[in-house]
């Protein structure tokens, strides 16, 4: 699938396992791990806009990388395959989370706290 937008992503991604589908018997632990990761995923993907504060974007863009993460992690975990598109948009979200972590790190570290 091609989204025209990250927050499409995320949502589809979401929607995938929070409302499109259903855990097999046996996957319900992972299955809510990916529930939460993606919820949080769509959460965070909305702060990471340039015209947010660099702090912001710093702590929703390690929240988003994190959560992609777990979520790739328990996706192994499944008794059933998961479709290649959503493992993709996982890879692109968690790439372009990396990439905003990397160009607001160092503006980020000049900010004074008071």
């Amino acid at each position: 699938m091609r989204f025209k937008t990250r927050f499409e992503a995320a949502l589809y991604v979401w929607d995938y396992f929070y409302v499109a589908r259903y855990p097999a018997q046996g996957d319900e632990k992972p299955w809510a791990m990916i529930e939460r990761a993606t919820g949080r995923i769509r959460e965070s993907e909305g702060y990471l806009r340039p015209d947010r504060p660099a702090d912001v974007r710093l702590q929703h863009a390690r929240r988003l990388w994190r959560a992609a993460r777990v979520a790739k992690r328990h996706i192994e975990q499944l008794s059933t395959a998961t479709e290649q598109w959503v493992l993709d948009e996982l890879d692109t979200l968690e790439s372009f989370a990396r990439t905003v972590l990397d160009e607001v790190a160092g503006s980020a570290s000049e900010l004074v706290v008071d």
